[in-house]
């Protein structure tokens, strides 16, 4: 509990440094809303409404994260289950035609299937799969997990399956797997290469997806691309979460029209973050202004996906953009906020994303 509020102090201490006031009236509007938008303290200063200058009706305009859940939930009922469970949704997705990556194994403690819906019961089932089947490049996956925590990656070298921390036989992964519950409920995939023309922009490993949300009250043939936003790897680790600018990886809005970004964002050194960013740090590479690859076919796939779903209405839609075109990556039917204004939510945003599913 002490090292929590120290965490807390420190947090509104940068916050008065950045904006040039007292911590008392940081920490005063922090409470403020918290109580009336149960909005998270890294949200708010990510957000900017804890700056005292910000007039107090302003700051009442943004959405914190609970309230939009609350919204969300009601407008998407309890269709949560399939898009929570990774194993589910690719199984759907599988049997519908909708493009995924490849899957292998469906683990769970109950039962094992591959992606061709054959039983694995014994240990040598696991290991005739492990060995000739599972290419040389995989990701497991938990089946439960947010934020692309869990997820592990491996590669095939000399007879074992290698990353940076460990190096397992195919006996090792299989026990790792089962008898470990390293994973619990999981998923053992390929692993998607981002595009070239993606991948130039970072020279990074990390899978690099654009998040789209969609809203599809299942009345209209067309579906509504809401807002867009291209996850960028600052070229460490093996995913593209941003939250919050905490991983040093980089948020770009994108035009969900025509897939050029808009701007970009970074972490402020201080807390909360800045768009500010024109250019990679690592490749120099410009990122403002450039417009993604294959826009057309993601819009597609992602139309594809949210009529899939119903009657959960509103998505937000994690796809990768590979050389063989674009991949659902997963489904979230409590996205996180990602606005026209920025990564959050304006009430405009919300009272837009209601009427749009009604």
């Amino acid at each position: 509990m002490i090292n929590k509020l120290k965490t807390v102090l420190n947090k509104l201490r940068k916050e008065a440094e950045k904006r040039e006031t007292s911590v008392l009236r940081v920490a005063q509007r922090a409470i403020d809303v918290r109580i009336r938008q149960r909005m998270y303290l890294d949200e708010a200063i990510m957000i900017g409404v804890l700056d005292p200058r910000l007039p107090s009706d302003v700051a009442k305009a943004y959405i914190g994260r609970g309230d939009f859940v609350k919204h969300i939930r009601e407008i998407n009922g309890d269709g949560k289950g399939l898009l929570a469970d990774k194993s589910l949704f690719y199984q759907k997705f599988m049997r519908d035609g909708i493009k995924i990556p490849k899957c292998y194994i469906f683990y769970s403690p109950e039962e094992t299937i591959t992606g061709d819906q054959r039983k694995l019961v014994s240990q040598a089932d696991w290991i005739e799969v492990i060995k000739n089947e599972l290419p040389d490049d995989i990701l497991i996956k938990p089946a439960l997990s947010e934020f692309g925590l869990g997820i592990e990656a491996y590669s095939r070298k000399d007879g074992r399956f290698v990353n940076k921390s460990e190096s397992l036989s195919y006996e090792e992964l299989y026990h790792k797997i089962t008898s470990q519950q390293a994973y619990g409920k999981c998923i053992v995939q390929q692993r998607l290469r981002n595009h070239d023309f993606i991948h130039d922009l970072s020279n990074a490993e990390a899978l690099q997806c654009v998040r789209l949300i969609t809203f599809d009250n299942g009345k209209s043939k067309e579906t509504q691309f809401f807002t867009a936003w291209f996850k960028i790897s600052s070229g460490k680790g093996i995913t593209d979460n941003f939250l919050h600018g905490t991983t040093g990886n980089l948020l770009a809005m994108v035009n969900p029209e025509d897939g050029h970004i808009i701007k970009v964002y970074r972490a402020h050194p201080l807390g909360g973050i800045i768009a500010d960013v024109e250019r990679h740090s690592v490749t120099n590479r410009q990122l403002t202004g450039i417009t993604l690859p294959l826009w057309d076919e993601l819009k597609t796939l992602a139309e594809q996906a949210s009529k899939a779903v119903l009657p959960v209405k509103a998505v937000g839609w994690d796809i990768a953009i590979t050389n063989d075109g674009p991949v659902i990556i997963e489904g979230n039917s409590e996205f996180a906020a990602m606005g026209k204004e920025g990564p959050y939510f304006h009430r405009d945003d919300l009272d837009s994303l209601i009427q749009s599913v009604a």
